[in-house]
């Protein structure tokens, strides 16, 4: 049975990688395609075409992550790091490695190293500050700059990718109307300004700043429903789709995924809630219930 952290991290990587504004942004992209709509094959080609773009970069960013993984894997996971109570850690070599405590410095051989290896490094927290310094120590100097322009990159994309999506449910679920220039800057200030406030606030602090990061993956997967169940309903409906509908076998395969992506979300918050007092668990347990039962509106209202 997978550990909890392991849980949590899919669920993170399964949240920064599709995303569940990506769901608006990608039906936004299929209206702007400059179609015959009277002409059915002219309709199923635009649907072909754009679900090989979203799959492309679905499986892009996917694998993209699942490198980084892989490496991290390959190079920084030691067992007695990832057994802590306060981790799981990783192996870091010594001159980055930032201990699990001041009083308690655990040394640790890199998972790539024979098991009679001396000690390589020090538990500690990888995040994205460490990771760049420890790939630079155990790849080589050139590693830490590809680490930044990949990051640079990432928060490029995700930029573009929400402000784009907010324009569009601006513009169609909201009916907003605003000059471009206003739209602009309206979306983007939406989009920068709690961003650059979490930054600033946790810029002192490497390991908040990485675990507010990975949480902010995990809200993105528990979020996930409630873009996507509506989109395979709308999706289904012959009123809506006529003979674009969602054929019955695709559409069992994709709610066996999103039913099984809430079980997941809903383990999580079981884990979370373990150890903590009587009233947060109540609270918890309701918020729990409205989650549900908000998925299963959003199905059968």
């Amino acid at each position: 049975m997978p550990s909890a952290a392991a849980i949590q991290l899919a669920i993170g990587t399964v949240g920064s990688t599709v995303q569940p504004h990506n769901l608006f942004l990608h039906s936004g992209l299929v209206l702007s395609r400059k179609v015959r709509r009277t002409s059915p094959r002219r309709v199923h080609d635009a649907i072909w075409y754009t679900r090989l773009e979203t799959t492309f970069a679905l499986l892009f960013s996917f694998y993209i992550n699942l490198t980084v993984v892989a490496t991290n894997d390959a190079k920084f996971y030691s067992p007695p790091c990832a057994a802590l109570p306060d981790g799981p850690f990783a192996c870091l070599p010594s001159k980055i490695g930032v201990a699990s405590s001041d009083d308690d410095v655990t040394a640790c051989s890199a998972a790539q190293s024979a098991p009679d290896a001396p000690p390589t490094g020090v538990c500690g927290e990888l995040g994205l500050l460490a990771e760049g310094y420890a790939l630079k120590a155990t790849l080589g100097h050139a590693s830490l700059f590809i680490w930044a322009l990949g990051l640079l990159a990432a928060g490029q994309a995700s930029t573009m990718v929400c402000t784009y999506a907010g324009q569009i449910i601006m513009g169609g679920c909201l009916e907003i109307r605003l000059a471009p220039w206003k739209r602009v800057a309206l979306t983007r200030t939406l989009a920068l300004g709690p961003a650059l406030v979490v930054a600033v606030y946790t810029a002192p602090d490497p390991a908040l700043f990485s675990n507010i990061n990975e949480f902010l993956n995990v809200l993105q997967s528990i979020q996930l429903p409630f873009a996507v169940l509506p989109v395979l309903r709308f999706a289904s409906s012959e009123p809506l789709m006529g003979i674009f509908r969602t054929r019955h076998a695709l559409l069992v395969g994709t709610y066996a995924i999103a039913v099984f992506l809430i079980a997941v979300n809903l383990y999580l918050v079981v884990e979370f809630v373990e150890g903590l007092s009587t009233p947060l668990v109540c609270a918890a347990a309701l918020w729990g219930a409205a989650y549900v039962f908000v998925c299963v509106k959003m199905v059968w209202g």
